[in-house]
Formats: C-alpha cells, sequence, structure tokens
C-alpha cells in the first residue's frame, strides 16, 4: 500500500509514474480483501495500470496468484524482459516460492530462456526482484 500511496502523491504532482500492475490474492473475497475500496480507487485514478485478483477458495477449483500470472504470461515476460519491470512479492513463503517457479517458468517459456531459475536470481541480484516473505 506504502508503494501505492507514493505513487498516488506522485501523480498528484504531476509525475509521469509508469505502469504497476498488481496481482493480490487471499482465499475469500468478503473475509480477506482488506483494502478492496482503496485498490479499486488507485485502479480508477490511475495509481495502478491492472488489478488481477485471485481468491482461493471462492471456487471449486483454487485459483492463486499464480495462476493469474500464467494468463498473463505474454504481458509479464515483456514488462520484465523488454521493458525492465521490477517485481515487488509480499506474502506467504509458500506463495512466494510458487510466484518465482512461476516467472521462472515464464522466463523459459515466452523469453526462450534456457534456464528460467538462473534469469530470475540476476533479476534478484539486480534488485529488480524483491521478495518480503513471512511464515
Amino acid at each position: 500500500r506504502a508503494i501505492l500511496q507514493h505513487r498516488e502523491a506522485e501523480l498528484k504532482n504531476g509525475v509521469n509514474i509508469g505502469k504497476c500492475i498488481l496481482y493480490f490474492g487471499c482465499c475469500k473475497r468478503n473475509v480477506d480483501f482488506l483494502y478492496k475500496d482503496e485498490l479499486e480507487k488507485f485502479r480508477s485514478d490511475g495509481v495502478l495500470t491492472e488489478l488481477h485478483l485471485a481468491f482461493s477458495r471462492e471456487t471449486s477449483k483454487k485459483v492463486y496468484v499464480q495462476h493469474k500470472m500464467k494468463e498473463n504470461a505474454k504481458a509479464i515476460w515483456k514488462l520484465v524482459h523488454e521493458e525492465g519491470a521490477w517485481i515487488y512479492v509480499c506474502g506467504g513463503i509458500s506463495m512466494g516460492n510458487d510466484v518465482s517457479k512461476t516467472l521462472e517458468i515464464i522466463a523459459q517459456e515466452e523469453g526462450g530462456q534456457n534456464n528460467g531459475k538462473d534469469y530470475v536470481a540476476k533479476m534478484k541480484e539486480g534488485g529488480k526482484y524483491i521478495q518480503e516473505l513471512w511464515s
């Protein structure tokens, strides 16, 4: 939220803030989607370019953030590889690991990288992929 609040302030000051895409996941929309109104306002105000939602306990088949990422693999690869996007991952360790694996797969399948794991590791080393995870 702090990143989005900062972007909002910059936008109000006339700064070109560029794209910002958020993949947000939780169990149930009506229980866990704590900042729904704020996130939707960020999207409508142009602070967020896109908001992708994954609610894992609302359907018979669980849908997680990494599933939404796979649906948008081509766009993610273009953002990461061609446009130099930064990725911030916040959440549980298991989710963070799954997101990393998905990004590795995207690097291999969309980018033709021989080793997606090495590609993501280089992103981490270069400060382009940051995780804040908890157990």
